[in-house]
């Protein structure tokens, strides 16, 4: 048994519900990192019982049906598998924020996660009549250049047996991009175009420890005013924070 599978029976026993086996299946299956960033996902064993998060983070009492959050967007909806008669539906279910309404959003987890997944764009993008060109076609390396890149050389040969690095989540350095571009086209940003992707690394390596959608946004915006990358950071926070939604929405 993996154990995602055996976390979401203990689950199941500890809030005294019982599960389907197709949606045991699902949830063993389900992949989170696929819906990219707007979407946070709590599986077992930090399910929590629905009532409790409306009484908790909005201080209301719940009246409508019994359910398990099961994660969170940007805007503080909240994913929810309702119950009946002590069993999980396989429907899943948004509580929107603004208005703590209800909504039947999918007829099961996988095609949530259809509707809602984002595509990952391509590495790189060629123009028709682009060709690969010879190596001697292409400008020779200026002196910074060549002093990096022999410098780079040796540290590699110096740790050869050093782990290499983990990879970067394409979806989020994708949504990374996206970010940038909004706040650049704003007027928020002012970036080198060469400093770009090691502020994307960073951006990256902060994000991609957040728990939350919310703890996301804290996170960029600090990791952003506080980096040496961009050469300039213009607008308030709420303006960074308001970009920062447009562009994930």
């Amino acid at each position: 048994m993996s154990q995602k599978r055996a976390a979401i029976e203990r689950v199941a026993r500890r809030l005294g519900m019982t599960i389907p086996p197709p949606l045991v299946d699902a949830l063993a299956a389900f992949d989170p990192s696929d819906l990219g960033p707007r979407w946070v996902f709590t599986l077992p064993p930090s399910w929590q019982p629905l009532g409790e998060v409306v009484q908790d983070d909005f201080g209301q009492e719940w009246a409508g049906p019994k359910g398990v959050v099961i994660g969170e967007n940007l805007d503080g909806d909240l994913v929810c598998l309702l119950e009946q008669d002590g069993c999980l539906d396989g429907a899943v279910y948004l509580l929107r924020h603004d208005s703590l309404s209800l909504e039947r959003a999918a007829d099961s987890l996988p095609d949530f996660a259809a509707q809602q997944g984002i595509d990952e764009p391509p590495p790189f993008a060629m123009d028709d009549d682009d060709e690969p060109r010879p190596e001697d076609d292409y400008p020779p390396l200026s002196r910074e250049e060549s002093l990096g890149l022999a410098a780079a050389l040796g540290k590699l040969l110096e740790e050869e047996d050093a782990p290499e690095p983990e990879p970067l989540n394409p979806a989020l350095v994708a949504s990374i991009e996206k970010a940038l571009d909004a706040l650049i086209l704003q007027e928020l940003l002012e970036l080198d175009p060469a400093r770009r992707p090691a502020l994307v690394e960073e951006l990256c390596a902060s994000t991609g420890e957040a728990r939350t959608p919310k703890a996301m946004l804290r996170r960029f915006i600090s990791c952003l005013v506080e980096s040496d990358h961009p050469d300039e950071v213009y607008g308030t926070d709420a303006d960074i924070e308001a970009a920062l939604r447009a562009a994930w929405s």
